[in-house]
């Protein structure tokens, strides 16, 4: 066999295979006396057929089978000696194939392509703001905890802000009637400037139970007039931060001062998962930016065939999905996750990382924290699951990650809660 391996690109390569008649007869002889020993014609015995007749009848059929054995064998063993592995079907052309010929085919397959990685362990360097929290997060999440257990009672009214009108909700026509067909029943509304412009919230001030009011908010981007036909006037009361309150929300607690730390912890964890994902991202923007090649044409089709179904799964039921609109909405961010997760594979070889049971046992401790379990139990979960792989694969990217920071020239910038609250 002689194989001539063509550069069509930096992905895609043509095996160009010619193999002699020579080299191929004896195995073509022993299928054809396979088949011929089966074969069985009126008037002869089984076996016994003349050859002549026989290979007139199941020739090109026996020729069919041996080309297609002969194409893949002959098709592996050119990839194996030429060190080439594929990751699309290959495309099959100039194909030649008779008894006593010899057979010739091209073989055109897509490959991971090779690149060069930047300077990272000198080069590597990004900007990072950190940040941090302060009181006000801390009042913030429990003042959500406690609306989160809130409770209304019925004044007599005049509503004032803040208050709460519980009713029926009727969308009014183009003519500003009450469409009846379109009711909303027992809703609560609340007399909030966060939410209303000026004119709603003036229609609502000074209300009544009985009385009715029109308010006109943007739904989704989309203004939809409403009547309301008041029940009741509610006022909120929210419950006080006591060590009972404390017991009652989280039983894991025994006092409002444990409660207050044990959100704090969860405060400070969510930050700290905030912090290392922008450190990351600014890693991946920096190779992304900095290792160029040409990402195979299948992959990036295959990326967004994915995006299409998973569209196409969410969808509400008969809802068309424009599939054009979605692939090319999606095709730069195909190119960027496909770069990453080729350079990723490269820079794991390169930094030689492998996930020992040390590193997974730390992450099996740090887990426990969070899931209030034991670091056993949370192992014995993950191994029974069929997420243990990912689960590896996640914890083999958070070693590379710390490798690569531990490298990078890292300017820390510091920003409270406070402010970039503000910035947004």
């Amino acid at each position: 066999m002689k194989a001539v391996v063509n550069e069509i690109n930096s992905y895609t390569r043509e095996l160009d295979i010619h193999v002699d008649w020579d080299e191929m007869k004896e195995n073509y002889s022993l299928m054809v006396k396979k088949y011929h020993s089966d074969y069985q014609r009126k008037g002869f015995r089984k076996g016994k057929v003349p050859m002549a007749y026989f290979k007139k009848e199941m020739g090109q059929a026996v020729e069919m089978e041996f080309s297609d054995k002969a194409l893949n064998d002959y098709y592996y063993q050119a990839l194996q000696d030429n060190g080439l592995t594929p990751i699309n079907k290959a495309k099959i052309d100039h194909f030649h194939f008779h008894e006593n010929a010899d057979l010739h085919f091209k073989a055109e397959f897509e490959i991971i392509p090779t690149f060069k990685l930047p300077d990272y362990e000198n080069k590597l360097k990004f900007k990072l703001t950190t940040i941090v929290k302060t009181e006000n997060d801390l009042a913030s999440s429990m003042e959500r905890l406690q609306q989160n257990f809130v409770k209304y009672e019925a004044i007599p009214g005049p509503s004032v802000e803040d208050d709460f009108l519980f009713g029926d909700l009727i969308e009014l026509d183009e003519s500003g009637n009450p469409n009846q067909n379109k009711k909303h029943a027992d809703q609560t509304v609340k007399i909030d400037r966060e939410i209303f412009k000026e004119n709603d919230i003036n229609e609502m001030l000074g209300k009544k139970a009985g009385d009715t009011c029109k308010i006109h908010p943007d739904v989704n981007e989309n203004k939809i007039s409403y009547e309301i036909v008041i029940k009741e006037i509610r006022k909120s009361i929210l419950p006080e931060l006591t060590d009972e309150f404390a017991k009652s929300v989280r039983p894991d607690v025994e006092n409002i001062d444990a409660l207050k730390s044990k959100i704090e912890e969860e405060i400070q964890h969510e930050l700290d998962k905030t912090n290392q994902k922008s450190r990351d991202n600014h890693i991946i923007e920096y190779f992304i930016k900095n290792t160029p090649f040409d990402i195979p044409t299948s992959m990036i089709d295959r990326y967004l065939d994915g995006a299409v179904e998973e569209f196409k799964t969410k969808a509400e039921p008969g809802k068309p999905v424009n599939e054009q609109q979605i692939r090319d909405d999606y095709k730069s961010h195909a190119d960027n996750s496909l770069r990453w997760i080729m350079v990723k594979n490269e820079l794991i070889k390169v930094e030689d990382l492998k996930v020992e049971k040390s590193h997974m046992d730390a992450k099996f401790e740090s887990l426990a924290a969070n899931f209030n379990m034991t670091a056993d139990k949370v192992e014995a979960v993950y191994k029974k699951s069929d997420k243990f792989e990912e689960f590896k694969e996640d914890l083999l990217e958070e070693l590379l990650f710390d490798a690569l920071a531990s490298k990078a020239k890292i300017k820390e910038v510091t920003k409270t809660t406070d402010q970039m609250k503000k910035e947004n």
